[in-house]
C-alpha cells in the first residue's frame, strides 16, 4: 500500500468509525477506468494503479458497513473516572458522542450498570459505588434498587459485612429481588446471624419471580442452615419441598440422612441413605452414611461392605476410613481395609495413627516385610512411638521362629 493511500487508509477509518461505520476497503482505481470497476483485491488494484502513474488524478472506491456493536466487555474503554463521576452536558456536545449520555442528555444508566460491574469485578470498589450512587440519584425504583444491591457487593467485597447488610436490605425495601435476598443471607452467615440468614432464605424460596432452579438451591441452603441450628423440624421440611423439586436428587437424600443421624434417628437416616444409594449408586458419601448406620446399630460385617464400597467410588473420605478401621480390627477382615488404607495414606499428609493403623493389618494378614517398612517409616517420623517398636519386636521373633536350626 502507498504512503497516500495508507494516510487516507488511517483517516478514512478514524472518521468513520466515529460515524459508526467501519472502513472495509480503500481501492485506489486506475487513471482513466470508470468508478465501480471490479478487481479480484484491494492487492490488485494497487498493482495495476502502481503500473501506470501517468495522471494527476487518483481515484479511490471506498467500502464501508455499520459497525459491529461492541461486546459488553468494550464499555471498560469509556475512561474509569468519567464513568465513576459523569458530570451533566449538552445534549448537542453528548449525543453520539459518549455512551454515558442519551441523545437527549440524559445518562445512560444501563450503560453506567455494565460499567459498575466491570469496575466491581476488578476490585474497584470505591469507583464502582460512586457509579452506583450516581444511578441511584437518576433512576428510579427499580435502578435504585440494583443500585444498593451493587453498593452492598462492594461493601461485601471489602469485608464490611454490616455495610453490605444494610444496602441489601435496603434493596429489598424498594424492590425484593430473589439475588439480593441471596446475597443478604450469605453476608449474614460470614456475621454469625445464621437465624436471621436462615429467614431471609425462606422469604426468598416464596418470592414469586424466583425459577425452579433457583427455589430449589435456596430450599437446600435454608435446609442446611436450619440443621446447624439444631432446627431439625424446619430443615427437613426445606429438604422435603426441594426434593418436590428434584425428586432424582441422591444429594438432598444425603442430606436428610445426615440430619436424621445429626438427631439419633438412626434407621430414618438409614432408610434415608438408601434410597439415596438407590437414587445414586455411585454416591460414595450415600455408602459411606449407610455404613456408619449399620456400624452404629450393630451391623458391622454390612456396614464393612459399605464402607468398602464407598472408599472404592472415593477413596478421599477420612470418616469412611475411620469407620472402616473400627470394622476391621472388630470383625477381624483385614485384607480389603489394608489395601485402601495402604493407597489412602499415600494420597494424605503423614499421619501416625494411620500408619500405625496400617502396620497392624499387615501384621495381622502375615506382610512382616511391609510391616516392618511402615513401622520404620513411623519410627522415623516419631522415635519414641512404642506401638511401632513392639511391632518391629514382633515381626522379628516370627522372623527368628521361621528360621532353619532354631
Amino acid at each position: 500500500m502507498t504512503d497516500l493511500t495508507q494516510e487516507l487508509y488511517e483517516a478514512l477509518g478514524s472518521r468513520l468509525g466515529g460515524g459508526g461505520y467501519d472502513l472495509v476497503d480503500l481501492v485506489p482505481l486506475k487513471p482513466g477506468r470508470a468508478p465501480g470497476v471490479k478487481f479480484q483485491g484491494l492487492e490488485e488494484a494497487i498493482r495495476q494503479f502502481e503500473s501506470d502513474r501517468d495522471g494527476d488524478l487518483m481515484t479511490y472506491v471506498v467500502q464501508v458497513r455499520p459497525a459491529k456493536k461492541a461486546a459488553p466487555a468494550m464499555a471498560q474503554a469509556t475512561p474509569a473516572a468519567e464513568i465513576a463521576a459523569p458530570t451533566a452536558a449538552p445534549a448537542a456536545t453528548r449525543a453520539g458522542q459518549d455512551p454515558v449520555y442519551l441523545a437527549d442528555g440524559s445518562l445512560n444508566l444501563p450503560f453506567l450498570e455494565r460499567n459498575a460491574q466491570i469496575l466491581l469485578g476488578a476490585g474497584e470498589t470505591v469507583l464502582a459505588r460512586n457509579v452506583y450512587k450516581t444511578i441511584m440519584t437518576s433512576g428510579g425504583g427499580g435502578r435504585t434498587a440494583v443500585a444498593l444491591m451493587g453498593i452492598g457487593r462492594s461493601f461485601e467485597v471489602e469485608g464490611k459485612l454490616e455495610e453490605a447488610v444494610a444496602n441489601y436490605e435496603e434493596s429489598i425495601a424498594f424492590h425484593p429481588s430473589v439475588e439480593a435476598f441471596r446475597r443478604l443471607a450469605s453476608a449474614l452467615v460470614g456475621l454469625n446471624k445464621e437465624q436471621y440468614a436462615a429467614e431471609v432464605l425462606e422469604r426468598a424460596s416464596q418470592q414469586k419471580e424466583a425459577t425452579d432452579r433457583e427455589r430449589l438451591e435456596i430450599l437446600k441452603s435454608a435446609g442446611q442452615l436450619r440443621a446447624r441450628l439444631k432446627d431439625t423440624a424446619r430443615a427437613e421440611a426445606h429438604y422435603r419441598s426441594a426434593l418436590d423439586l428434584d425428586p432424582q436428587s441422591g444429594d438432598l437424600r444425603c442430606s436428610l440422612a445426615a440430619l436424621f443421624l445429626q438427631s439419633g434417628e438412626v434407621e430414618r437416616a438409614r432408610q434415608a441413605y438408601e434410597e439415596a444409594t438407590a437414587a445414586d449408586a455411585r454416591s460414595a458419601q450415600a455408602w459411606t452414611g449407610l455404613g456408619i448406620c449399620c456400624y452404629t446399630l450393630g451391623e458391622k460385617r454390612k456396614a464393612y461392605g459399605h464402607l468398602v464400597r464407598a472408599l472404592t467410588i472415593d477413596l478421599n473420605s477420612s470418616s469412611a476410613v475411620f469407620y472402616l478401621l473400627k470394622c476391621a480390627f472388630e470383625i477381624k477382615r483385614y485384607k480389603e481395609a489394608e489395601v485402601l488404607l495402604r493407597n489412602y495414606v499415600e494420597i494424605t499428609p503423614v499421619n501416625v495413627n494411620l500408619l500405625y493403623s496400617l502396620a497392624g493389618l499387615q501384621f495381622h494378614l502375615g506382610k512382616f516385610e511391609a510391616c516392618s517398612k511402615t513401622a520404620g517409616r513411623i519410627l522415623s517420623v516419631r522415635p519414641e512411638h512404642k506401638g511401632a517398636s513392639h511391632l518391629l519386636q514382633l515381626v522379628r521373633e516370627r522372623a527368628n521362629a521361621a528360621s532353619p536350626g532354631r
